[in-house]
């Protein structure tokens, strides 16, 4: 089968680069489809395929409505809450008619927890599933025979909204306070500069630890891997989430995680995390997972076992019962 997998970014090779995208993509080839990747309307007109996989409930009543015309089955997947954790109401009007008109088109939804899904409010759309998101465990795996560094990372685009929403501000403020007992533990803050960059540079100087925290800005997949598995500790609470892979990608490599009791992340992650609501216990936090190795390895045994329910396998079932079941 032609699939036509289409999200609307600024650039296709992000289809290789960001992680949601990569599975489900991954998936349908390993299922047997051909798979054409499409980020523009225009080229959405002209692409030949016999099904539509669609990601993101904002951008898909164009494709959902081309679909119709030309009697083809569809797919649609994303997120719904809005960038300050609302709900579908939450959104503008004409952005929440064109979501839900999408969402009504489709053959089939899929969502990707059970906290974004109850956002939708008392709307239903006309079919759908709880379909997680992935991590590849075949990628992300731990080095066991690699040693642990004294060292913390965080992962995210430092824009203003991102840097918000993943609380980058208080994070900072958690590893100064943390090492002032810890002196040589290192900061690694990864992720493409954006309009916070300087925002944060003045936050780190602000907190006197400017000889602690490297901004690596955009990083490899390789170095990615590569400091996820040294680090002794992953640090990002979070004001909303709608799975929460960068957790679950650390744990994958045997990092564990120091976050907030945010209902996706806890629904996701149950007692794999260590949680805390406050710098101080983040700080806290970090301090024990440095202190104690035994609490160490006993995080880390929950992180990956947690990660085991999240699988590229577990993802791509769903999606093969899903096509299966369009009778196509």
């Amino acid at each position: 089968m032609r699939i036509c997998f289409f999200a609307k970014v600024r650039d296709k090779a992000l289809f290789n680069v960001v992680e949601f995208y990569k599975v489900d993509i991954d998936a349908l080839r390993q299922l047997g489809h051909e798979v054409v990747c499409v980020n523009s309307f225009k080229e959405l007109m002209l692409v030949r395929c016999d099904l539509y996989y669609i990601w993101w409930f904002g951008y898909g009543v164009f494709p959902a409505l081309l679909a119709k015309l030309k009697g083809k089955p569809t797919i649609l997947t994303g997120a719904v809450h809005t960038n300050d954790c609302g709900g579908l109401s939450d959104w503008p009007l004409y952005k929440r008619s064109l979501m839900m008109l999408a969402m009504k088109l489709v053959d089939r939804n899929l969502f990707i927890s059970r906290t974004d899904f109850a956002k939708l409010g008392s709307f239903r759309p006309s079919s759908f599933e709880i379909a997680y998101c992935a991590v590849d465990v075949g990628i992300y795996t731990p080095d066991n025979a690699g040693p642990r560094r004294d060292l913390i990372v965080t992962i995210t685009h430092l824009t203003k909204e991102n840097v918000a929403r993943k609380m980058l501000m208080q994070s900072i403020e958690a590893f100064a306070l943390f090492s002032r007992q810890h002196p040589t533990y290192k900061y690694h803050i990864c992720g493409s500069f954006g309009d916070a960059v300087d925002d944060v540079r003045a936050k780190i100087q602000e907190c006197g630890i400017e000889d602690k925290v490297d901004l690596r800005g955009r990083i490899s997949d390789e170095d990615k891997l590569a400091v996820l598995r040294c680090a002794r500790a992953y640090l990002q609470p979070s004001t909303c989430e709608g799975f929460g892979l960068a957790i679950l990608e650390a744990k994958a490599c045997g990092t564990p995680v120091v976050t907030n009791s945010e209902p996706c992340i806890v629904e996701i992650n149950g007692d794999s995390v260590l949680y805390g609501e406050s710098i101080q216990e983040w700080s806290a936090g970090l301090a024990r997972l440095s202190d104690d190795s035994k609490f160490f390895d006993e995080m880390q045994l929950k992180g990956l076992e947690n990660v085991n329910r999240y699988t590229a396998v577990a993802r791509r079932a769903v999606i093969d019962k899903v096509i299966g079941s369009l009778g196509i």
